[in-house]
């Protein structure tokens, strides 16, 4: 069933984004808004969609397309700082990678945290690979060019085992092309950063054998010295079909970005529209702790260490 919710709303999604696609943007139209997601496949998309839908039915004179984005995060930011989207989904480490950098920073504004996104090491159900170490000389599926999968991979794997992409055999594959070169034989490892659960393992392990790396205390501890935006999280034993242990990993935060020239009026209705239909979301997309009102702040002070400030409309959301 929950599957099937997050089906409907990709469904949805894909059509209102199939109206915009073609064009640039929506610059000159202060009522038409564009949010940058990820591939219909990914977590922003689903969300997005659903906080599109929610807004757009409480919201007067503003409608809002969730728009696909192959590149997902690395792609959001450029579309936002090139005035192409008024709103789009960024991960933390995208974000810090991007100020890091040295490419500007002004123009962007974080709205919230939406959820924690999580990194799922997934290897068969049959594989040698105990660590993420055991990757070296591998073929690993990394996410598309550009994408925050790709960021994500190339962050963790150098912060806690010292490999970059040319210790392994980084495919520039997203979540179900990468899942079904699993499947075929053609990767060791699909690492995915996405909200718990996710629904593409979910049916992955309901048909084969997976299993989900679990990282020791040491390695999750050297990575959050190195990169304090990765911070530990535990996906439970039974979330997918034969992972009955839990799995230690680590979480960093998703982020829905803005622009300092976006309408703040609209804006704060938007985020008024969107954490009052709280319920409706998370009915739609159940992941964890989506849009909860004790996380949408966190990582505001890291993220203005880097240059990336909060947006006025953030005071708009529930304490």
């Amino acid at each position: 069933m929950k599957v099937r919710r997050i089906s409907v709303v990709l469904a949805a999604g894909a059509l209102l984004a199939s109206m915009t696609a073609c064009g640039g943007g929506n610059a000159g139209n202060n009522n038409l808004w564009l949010m940058g997601t990820a591939p219909t496949g990914g977590t922003f998309y689903a969300v997005g969609a659903a906080m599109a839908e929610v807004s757009n039915k409480a919201v007067d004179d503003l409608r809002i397309t969730a728009q696909v984005s192959a590149g997902s995060s690395e792609e959001n930011i450029e579309l936002l700082n090139r005035g192409e989207i008024e709103l789009g989904f960024v991960d933390a480490g995208t974000l810090a990678e991007y100020a890091e950098s040295g490419a500007d920073t002004s123009k962007l504004r974080v709205l919230f945290n939406a959820y924690p996104s999580v990194m799922h090491w997934v290897v068969s159900g049959d594989s040698a690979v105990k660590s993420p170490a055991d990757l070296k000389g591998q073929s690993v599926a990394t996410g598309n060019p550009k994408s925050g999968m790709e960021a994500n991979n190339r962050d963790l794997l150098q912060a806690g085992w010292d490999l970059t992409f040319d210790d392994i055999e980084p495919k520039p594959m997203h979540v179900e092309p990468g899942l079904q070169a699993l499947v075929d034989g053609n990767v060791e490892a699909v690492n995915i950063p996405s909200a718990v659960p996710l629904s593409s393992v979910a049916q992955f392990a309901n048909q084969h054998a997976v299993r989900l790396l679990d990282l020791s205390e040491a390695d999750i501890a050297k990575i959050h010295e190195k990169r304090p935006f990765w911070t530990p999280y535990t996906i439970p034993g039974g979330t997918y079909k034969g992972t009955d242990k839990d799995s230690h990993t680590l979480a960093l935060g998703s982020y829905l970005v803005t622009r300092n020239d976006v309408d703040e009026q609209k804006l704060r209705a938007f985020v008024n529209a969107v954490f009052a239909g709280r319920d409706t979301i998370t009915h739609t997309v159940p992941i964890d702790r989506l849009l909860a009102p004790g996380d949408a702040r966190t990582g505001f002070d890291f993220l203005r260490s880097i240059g990336v400030e909060p947006s006025p409309a953030a005071d708009v959301i529930p304490q």
